[in-house]
């Protein structure tokens, strides 16, 4: 008899069904052994940007073991891709620990109290928390920011995005920014809500313009365009200061995403950065997904160094919320 296997569907970032950044959990038992071709089947089928593999708890250290797979490929860390793997960010991460924590929270009825956790990935043990009243996951992001000397001129911008010729100077340069070798974006701050709103999905990818920019020992990577608007910006306001942006993620070949952790924390770090302000922490709420109908909320904090040159720690923050459950047939 065939195995059964259950899973669930969660929206990620977002408190709300059919918002956010949908991922698929599978669950396994102990005594059930999956090949390769069969998860890779199953993520192909779900057709998600993500499909995660939940092993049972066997009560180890390390805590709860995934697989990730894309609809093509295995992943040793959402976040960790190649350079034409664009989608590949940290919501599998938040959707898993979000995921955990409502059984947990089912099971021992205890909704207070926040829960330590671990999930173990092919690139090591994530460590992180999931807030039982909130219900907000939170995980430190492994990081090596880096700055890239060459800023990219407005004018590749506009070449592939022409409705902002009329509103970013032609004098303006915008940072290239990695998050983690491999993986690079250009932030590009706009003026107002609707030069964001006016965004299409462009037919010209960035990353072939400007992959001779990055500085040496950074190539290959993916390289794509974050856009961006500071509705509020709390940087040097207080401790329970925050800053609130909106933002899109629209590249090519795969058009636009409604939530990407991975250039939230490139962004918010970058800004934590610009600010210079010694050993502060520096908190962001983004937004993104809205103008595609998928709004999504991600929240990032920043921690510089005690030298405010560099980054001590980037911690990713966010909500999911279950919309299906079933089974499979293997």
């Amino acid at each position: 008899m065939s195995p059964k296997l259950f899973f669930a569907t969660v929206d990620v970032f977002t408190c709300v069904r059919f918002a956010g950044n949908p991922l698929a959990i599978v669950n396994v038992p102990s005594n059930v052994s999956l090949t390769q071709d069969q998860k890779q089947k199953i993520a192909r089928e779900f057709n998600y940007s993500e499909t995660v593999f939940l092993h049972e708890d066997t009560g180890t250290a390390d805590g709860r073991r995934i697989d990730i797979f894309t609809t093509t490929d295995e992943l040793p860390f959402a976040g960790m891709v190649s350079q034409f793997d664009l989608w590949d960010d940290r919501h599998p991460t938040i959707g898993t620990l979000c995921y955990i924590g409502c059984q947990l929270s089912e099971s021992t009825g205890n909704s207070h109290d926040t829960l330590s956790l671990k999930l173990l990935t092919k690139a090591g043990t994530i460590t992180a928390t999931y807030n039982l009243s909130t219900k907000t996951a939170s995980a430190e992001i492994p990081h090596n920011i880096h700055i890239h000397s060459s800023p990219i001129d407005a004018g590749r911008i506009t070449a592939s995005q022409p409705s902002l010729s009329n509103v970013i100077p032609p004098e303006m340069e915008f940072p290239i920014v990695s998050i983690v070798k491999g993986m690079t974006f250009v932030l590009v701050d706009l003026p107002t809500l609707s030069a964001l709103e006016s965004l299409q999905l462009s037919k010209m990818a960035l990353e072939p313009t400007c992959r001779h920019m990055l500085d040496e020992g950074w190539a290959p990577s993916m390289i794509s365009p974050y856009y961006y608007v500071i509705l509020h910006d709390g940087r040097g306001g207080g401790k329970n200061e925050f800053t609130k942006i909106r933002a899109r993620m629209i590249g090519q070949p795969f058009g636009e995403d409604p939530a990407t952790g991975s250039a939230a924390c490139d962004l918010a770090a970058y800004l934590a950065l610009k600010t210079e302000v010694e050993d502060g922490e520096f908190v962001f709420e983004i937004e993104q997904g809205v103008e595609m109908g998928r709004k999504s909320e991600i929240g990032v904090r920043v921690k510089p160094d005690a030298t405010g040159k560099g980054v001590d720690r980037v911690e990713l923050e966010g909500k999911a919320i279950l919309f299906m459950q079933g089974s499979i047939e293997v």
